[in-house]
């Protein structure tokens, strides 16, 4: 959903010296903003009322035309949306916007309705390449509007061959649509997916801000959540391996403020401790990651590294204490 910022005392003085002469790119722009904000919000009145200001400045224009198409179908009044979609045919017949508005109108037949559900079940069921052919063949390309193409993309983010050309064309997406905090959080999502922290980070913090009471919101903080983990694990683990411990310990211990539950930040203390040759605390961190985690196979290597330090016997017995899956993931070592 668009953060609703514009300020409607100045949208209501500039509406009213707006004349019947061509709209300026600022009052176009300006316009055409609240017609997408009043259909992301689902506020006709402010559709309606950008529409009728900008008919009258720029009657033939694709993009008020198309707008004009989206309302009447959204009314239900399909004559009159098919005579809009005929002028938009004649005016920019090549347009991304008249095939996006010649999808919407075969949604809106019952055999589209009823496509347009079986490619969501087939999405929901984890079926996604079914479900992108589905959308492929329903949006032939030029998904009618953001909560499809949405739909459409997401779906597509699922598929790890085609995860970067999602990305690509949520960001084309993005362009246009600056203040949808939708469209972050599906960046923050697929970027996510594709584990690059920093990217999602910023997305889902951008989707956040914009867009405060969505109903994805709890997603989207589990997701940030995770990725803000993650992203201080890799940074905290780059600053050891530049020799910069005090950097790398600021990092897990704030990784370990996200989220004290996860082995991983108590483990990058542990390291930190090692490369400070402060072996009490590594032991006690290392010791604390396996009570956390009895799987984590770092923390054991570590334990065994420092035993073997300190004495072949100290490294026999804590071998000796150790699982049979324990003991295999540190085979290469022993």
């Amino acid at each position: 959903m668009y953060k609703f910022t514009l300020n409607l005392l100045t949208i209501s003085l500039g509406l009213a010296v707006m004349s019947m002469a061509k709209a300026t790119p600022t009052a176009h722009k300006l316009l055409m903003a609240q017609i997408r904000l009043g259909e992301d919000i689902h506020r006709e009145d402010l559709v309606e009322q950008s529409l009728y200001r900008l008919e009258l400045a720029e009657p033939d224009n694709p993009d008020v035309v198309a707008a004009r198409f989206r309302y009447l179908l959204r009314k239900g009044d399909i004559e009159g949306a098919q005579k809009q979609l005929a002028r938009l045919s004649l005016l920019a017949p090549d347009s991304k916007i008249y095939k996006a508005s010649r999808t919407a109108m075969r949604l809106s037949s019952p055999e589209g309705r009823q496509a347009l559900q079986m490619a969501r079940l087939q999405a929901i069921s984890g079926r996604h390449k079914e479900a992108i052919d589905s959308y492929d063949k329903l949006f032939n390309g030029a998904p009618p509007d953001i909560e499809m193409a949405l739909e459409y993309w997401g779906a597509m983010t699922q598929i790890a061959s085609r995860r970067n050309e999602a990305i690509r064309q949520l960001k084309i997406l993005n362009i246009d649509n600056p203040d949808s905090g939708a469209i972050f959080g599906a960046l923050g999502q697929a970027y996510s997916q594709n584990g690059d922290r920093a990217n999602a980070v910023a997305n889902l913090e951008k989707a956040l801000a914009l867009d405060p009471n969505s109903s994805n919101n709890d997603k989207w903080n589990s997701l940030l959540k995770v990725n803000r983990y993650w992203l201080a694990i890799q940074q905290g683990d780059a600053a050891l391996k530049a020799n910069n411990p005090d950097r790398a310990e600021r990092l897990f211990q704030q990784a370990r403020n996200v989220d004290n539950t996860d082995s991983y930040a108590v483990l990058g203390l542990g390291d930190v401790a090692m490369a400070r040759k402060d072996y009490p605390a590594a032991e006690r961190y290392y010791q604390q990651t396996l009570r956390m985690d009895s799987g984590n196979t770092n923390a054991v290597r570590g334990l065994a590294n420092l035993y073997r330090q300190q004495s072949p016997e100290k490294a026999e017995a804590f071998i000796a204490s150790l699982s049979a899956s324990q003991r295999r993931s540190i085979d290469d070592i022993e």
